[in-house]
């Protein structure tokens, strides 16, 4: 779905999820993040955002290969982790 798209980039619920740690992917403070983020839950917030999001059910963050929770592809509006954040905090 990504692919060369510049203007897209890919969030995975381990991204902000307080329970990881920054070596399992989560990628803002735990302060921040939220606890067992959702795809469902992830969409809404990024939708409210008006980040244009696609859900991918069907991938696996690549440290936890084996673990299916898939992923979320919205536009790139800013950086990662600033997107990050405020779609965390539409959560809460």
């Amino acid at each position: 779905m990504v692919g060369n798209d510049k203007d897209r980039m890919v969030l995975w619920p381990s991204n902000i999820d307080v329970d990881k740690s920054r070596g399992s992917g989560r990628i803002i403070a735990r302060e921040d993040a939220v606890s067992n983020p959702k795809l469902s839950r992830m969409e809404k917030a990024a939708s409210e955002l008006d980040l244009d999001p696609v859900v991918e059910e069907d991938k696996a963050y690549p440290g936890f290969w084996w673990e299916s929770e898939g992923r979320l592809v919205v536009d790139k509006v800013k950086g990662k982790t600033e997107v990050a954040r405020e779609i965390a905090g539409k959560m809460r």
